[in-house]
């Protein structure tokens, strides 16, 4: 299984049968289980659509600046490497081989993330059971967590892409202004501050055609360095210490926000046994772990 946020995989009302309808507000309101014969509908993309086309877009527009570029369009007009070298020196014949070799790089990955958008690789599978968006606890906080069936041959690791396996233990007693990191989708490595206030939320949903709004409170993250800790896209992030203990998932965030906001593993956990009557939920971890 894999592990997300519920409005990863939220389905839009848009166009969808009426009665799937009633079904997609059921969900959002008490969850999915693994019971429900519909959720096989829902399926994860990874990376999302929406980012594969971002970066499609971002590729073509480099390729672009590079082909647009007067200096490089005068160089061709010159003819190969050799006739660079002989007429305008070594540098401007250095300086054409780095950008055609930047522009062919660009141009294989772009075919590469054609290919992979075309075969649809980056389906991951259906949804095995969902939160929804319930709050829990007193004080009230969200639930926005989702689990994914993978095939077997896209199981990986928890680790961290510079080698650090994640672990379940021990969870610190108290997170308050510990250093936590994520490798966010979108901003990579990225190291916060736990804000030692609980944050109050303020969010808007649409109930039977009526605007409800609801005050939740949140465990919070301040940048150690910039503006903001998360970038849209980095939802579902497990939030760590500096000893690689997962204590969180990122669920809010993003450039207009300085605080992201996480949801505790153990509060993630426990509503999965709720949802799923699973007895026993844990991540996936180093072996070394469990047998030291």
């Amino acid at each position: 299984m894999a592990l997300t946020c519920f409005h990863c995989i939220n389905p839009s009302e848009k166009g969808a049968d009426p009665t799937l309808v009633e079904t997609i507000r059921s969900w959002r309101q008490e969850g999915i289980k693994p019971v429900d014969s519909l959720r096989t509908k829902l399926q994860d993309q990874q990376p999302s659509s929406t980012a594969v086309e971002e970066k499609i877009k971002s590729l073509k527009d480099e390729i672009r600046t590079i082909e647009e570029n007067q200096q490089y369009i005068d160089f061709r007009e010159v003819g190969s490497i050799e006739d660079i070298e002989l007429q305008l020196g070594r540098h401007a014949a250095r300086m054409f081989s780095n950008m055609d070799k930047t522009l062919s790089e660009l141009k294989d990955f772009l075919r590469e993330i054609n290919a992979f958008q075309a075969e649809n690789r980056g389906s991951f599978g259906p949804v095995y059971a969902g939160s929804g968006f319930r709050i829990t606890g007193k004080p009230s906080s969200n639930l926005d967590w989702a689990l994914i069936e993978i095939p077997d041959d896209r199981v990986g690791d928890n680790i961290t892409p510079d080698g650090y396996y994640l672990k379940s233990s021990p969870i610190p007693e108290d997170l308050d202004e510990m250093p936590v990191f994520i490798h966010g989708q979108r901003s990579g490595y990225r190291k916060g501050i736990k804000n030692p206030l609980e944050c109050a939320a303020l969010t808007h949903e649409i109930e039977d055609g009526k605007v409800i709004s609801r005050i939740t409170y949140e465990h919070s993250i301040v940048p150690q360095r910039g503006s903001h800790f998360s970038e849209p896209g980095d939802s579902g992030s497990l939030v760590f210490t500096e000893s690689h203990v997962v204590v969180g998932m990122l669920f809010a965030g993003g450039q207009s926000h300085r605080l992201s906001f996480f949801t505790p593993i153990e509060t993630i956990i426990e509503d999965i046994k709720n949802i799923t009557k699973a007895t026993d939920v844990r991540l996936k971890i180093e072996r070394s772990e469990t047998f030291p």
